[in-house]
């Protein structure tokens, strides 16, 4: 078991290091708001909210493992593996509860990793991805994306939600999940499937601005109604957060597609743009963020003529 631990921390920190700096960031900021989360709702009678997330947070971890039937089959109790796994993840919420002298927490967190990892396992479904469609996603990049990171999208819109009293902090936290959806457009389609949609490079690119935007829409709904409700003082800043998101995916699709090679897998982006991402989140850089977006759009659709003239009329 311990080997098999020791060999996952491996793996996970060459993922780290091989993660370009933006992504370093992004987690950086979503584990300093987590910490900021804790320390304000580790008061009496909200604490039970960091309970709730916690649960929340394992659940999604253990539902979505793609080791398990590995873990049986290498081990008799798997369970072992799982509460140690678990408990390492809870680590930190356990020392912050020492530091708070919560007694009851600690006892929470200890337990917690025992409970999530004999939770049944739940047989697979054929249905997600019928789900996805009458959601709306049929965009091929954003389905992978869904079904790829499902349990991190799940954690970042219900901490947007469940943190909708505190002002700007459910924003922030929408801003990060619209800089983590660039993960979506990393990837290069293979000509054949560009060539499907039987659209020319404007009505293309635009439907796929579209699609990102509209999913964004439809998962910070919930949030951004009830920041409006919770915060009528900075209720200002809900209109704000879409206008945002357009140029958020017009700046991603825009990448995307201007440095588009059919013979190539992946997305080459240049260091640059990296700043015009940032803009997302910090305002000295939305400017940028606004020019780069509307320069490769129109890169994008130059570049695209060359795949695409076919349907170009």
């Amino acid at each position: 078991m311990l080997s098999i631990i020791r060999f996952k921390l491996i793996r996970i920190y060459r993922d780290i290091i091989s993660v370009p700096i933006l992504y370093i960031f992004l987690f950086t900021v979503i584990a300093a708001i987590l910490y900021v989360i804790y320390q304000q709702l580790n008061k009496t009678p909200n604490s039970y909210i960091v309970g709730v997330i916690s649960i929340l947070v394992l659940l999604s971890v253990h539902t979505g493992r793609k080791d398990k039937g590995f873990c049986r089959h290498m081990m008799k109790m798997p369970q072992k593996l799982f509460i140690t796994e678990y408990f390492m993840l809870c680590s930190p919420l356990i020392i912050l509860s020492f530091m708070a002298e919560s007694f009851y927490n600690i006892i929470f967190y200890c337990l917690l990793p025992v409970l999530i990892a004999y939770v049944p396992e739940r047989k697979p479904r054929n249905s997600f991805k019928s789900r996805l469609f009458l959601f709306g996603v049929t965009s091929l990049e954003l389905v992978g994306f869904i079904r790829k990171h499902l349990p991190f999208i799940m954690i970042l819109i219900t901490l947007s939600i469940i943190t909708c009293f505190i002002p700007f902090l459910p924003i922030l936290i929408l801003l990060l999940f619209l800089i983590f959806m660039n993960i979506a457009y990393n990837e290069n389609e293979p000509l054949n499937i560009l060539l499907l949609s039987e659209h020319d490079s404007m009505s293309f690119i635009m439907k796929k601005i579209n699609d990102g935007f509209l999913l964004f829409l439809k998962l910070s709904f919930p949030t951004l109604i009830l920041y409006s409700v919770f915060n009528f003082d900075t209720a200002w800043l809900v209109p704000v957060v879409p206008v945002i998101a357009y140029i958020a995916f017009t700046l991603h699709v825009g990448l995307k597609y201007t440095f588009y090679e059919n013979d190539n897998s992946k997305t080459n982006i240049p260091a640059v743009a990296a700043i015009g991402i940032l803009g997302i989140i910090i305002p000295i850089f939305l400017p940028l963020t606004i020019i780069q977006a509307i320069s490769y759009f129109f890169q994008a659709k130059q570049n695209l003529n060359k795949y695409l003239y076919v349907y170009n009329k």
